[in-house]
């Protein structure tokens, strides 16, 4: 340690050296050096990086979409059944900023085929097969859809119960239940 307290004392020069090293790679280290007029400037070593919100990765993007309609109540299958629906969708890729749909409307047209569904002796998978398709269908900015139907316990079917239905517009057959348009 005395020859340590030394050397510092004989040789100021060298000890000055490591430090203005030591400052240099901290502060290079963190993006920023001194200029020859003592100004901090961008090094080499990292360069400031540029935010830009241009689109041209669009096509890159997988967009999935979802929401939940909770303690919808439904007269089906001889019975008020109180449902907790999920509907996930994923958009086209690329799609426009103006196209994104508004997923108000969409859980109004679910709501709407549920509170006027033409058959009461559907299964609860049916019934989610047909609204899985009008969704689909009405929203051509949509590639797949997925809806989840959960069923709670009812004086009749004392048991909790879900329907998971996906379907892909590659695959996309119109159900007989289907609606041809919104509402």
């Amino acid at each position: 340690m005395e020859r340590f307290k030394r050397d510092l004392v004989c040789r100021p020069l060298s000890v000055l050296t490591i430090i203005l090293i030591l400052a240099y790679t901290t502060f290079a280290s963190r993006g920023f050096a001194n200029n020859r007029f003592g100004r901090q400037v961008s090094t080499s070593l990292t360069q400031p990086r540029r935010l830009s919100l241009s689109h041209e990765v669009l096509g890159a993007f997988i967009e999935d979409f979802s929401f939940q309609i909770k303690d919808f109540k439904m007269n089906h299958q001889s019975e008020i059944n109180n449902l907790n629906i999920v509907i996930r969708y994923r958009y086209v890729a690329g799609i426009p900023d103006t196209k994104y749909p508004d997923f108000r409307l969409i859980a109004k047209d679910v709501e709407n085929l549920l509170t006027h569904y033409p058959n009461d002796s559907d299964y609860w998978e049916i019934v989610n097969k047909n609204l899985t398709t009008m969704v689909l269908k009405n929203y051509p900015e949509l590639i797949s859809v997925t809806c989840e139907i959960q069923v709670s316990p009812s004086p009749l079917v004392p048991y909790s119960r879900s329907s998971f239905v996906t379907l892909n517009r590659s695959n996309l057959k119109l159900s007989k239940h289907a609606k041809n348009g919104r509402g």
